[in-house]
């Protein structure tokens, strides 16, 4: 169990490898690495999620990387995911709620 479990992970890492390089090479966005600032952390912040799932064409890389059978519920899945995720960090508008009292 344990030497499949690390071929698992072994090829799990091959292809993260390979999915980042992809996305830096098409976007320039480096994905899923040491936060280089010296912060603790990952790059995968909220600006490079923005990045990423916020414009169209950087979304559309990330769908270039499944498999076409699965790339249009991706799609709805990482859209989904953007939507989620700009409500979530956006700053609520106080005049937008109405006091039922």
């Amino acid at each position: 169990i344990q030497t499949l479990h690390l071929k698992h992970k072994q090829w799990y890492q091959r292809r993260v490898r390979g999915a980042n390089e992809v996305v830096k090479a098409k976007t320039g966005i480096l994905m899923d690495a040491p936060d280089p600032t010296g912060k603790r952390g990952n790059t995968l912040k909220g600006d490079i999620c923005t990045r990423l799932l916020g414009e169209e064409r950087n979304r559309e890389v990330l769908v270039s990387l499944v498999p076409s059978q699965f790339q249009q519920s991706f799609r709805a899945l990482l859209e989904g995911l953007w939507v989620i995720l700009h409500v979530y960090s956006s700053d609520p508008d106080p005049d937008r709620y109405v006091d039922v009292n």
